[in-house]
């Protein structure tokens, strides 16, 4: 038998870790780090595209806002797609497929827009989600079709969008054709074999 309290608690808690994530969206669009602020626990934990550690609430907000002042002014983030599981008793993760639209970091050195990939780890404290550790990081569509984890359609499905791959690789050099980088790096159909010849 179904307990049908435990399942509104589960969904309520889901709905409320998406009104987070949607949270974080809204307040990177407006860039108003007083709204993100306020989804973030006081002893959370950010690394950023590059790496960067920013330790406690403070340090998360502070290195937002200095971007956002920046070149993140007029940068947009869209949600594409959410995963949200519980680990343990207040306690989610959340796997967030976000689309990032075009900047030019520091470098000078324009950036397209892109999909990254951001994953959350949120707690329940006092009856209230927030973000206790976040880490983004880009998604490189090229690698996507060499991705052992993902399903044989949507691996087709991202070596049809690469056109050319080069890799070089220490044991066969330069491979230019998707198919011989597959085999090169030891995938063939999803399987790894048992040798990889050179």
């Amino acid at each position: 038998m179904t307990n049908l309290h435990a399942v509104s608690a589960i969904s309520a808690d889901e709905d409320a870790i998406r009104a987070v994530a949607n949270g974080y969206c809204g307040a990177w669009n407006r860039h108003d780090m007083e709204a993100l602020s306020e989804l973030f626990s006081e002893d959370a934990q950010w690394i950023n595209i590059v790496g960067m550690h920013w330790p406690g609430r403070t340090a998360v907000v502070a290195g937002h806002d200095a971007y956002h002042r920046t070149f993140f002014r007029a940068t947009g983030i869209e949600i594409a797609d959410a995963q949200v599981a519980e680990i343990a008793p207040g306690a989610a993760t959340a796997v967030i497929l976000l689309t990032v639209g075009p900047f030019t970091p520091p470098d000078g050195v324009p950036r397209p827009g892109s999909d990254n990939r951001l994953s959350l780890v949120l707690t329940k404290r006092s009856g209230r989600w927030r973000i206790t550790h976040g880490h983004n990081t880009v998604v490189d569509k090229g690698a996507q079709c060499f991705d052992p984890g993902a399903d044989r359609v949507a691996r087709r499905g991202a070596e049809a969008r690469v056109s050319r791959v080069v890799f070089r690789l220490p044991v066969r050099g330069v491979v230019d054709r998707v198919s011989d980088a597959r085999i090169a790096l030891g995938w063939v159909d999803g399987q790894r074999p048992a040798e990889v010849r050179t």
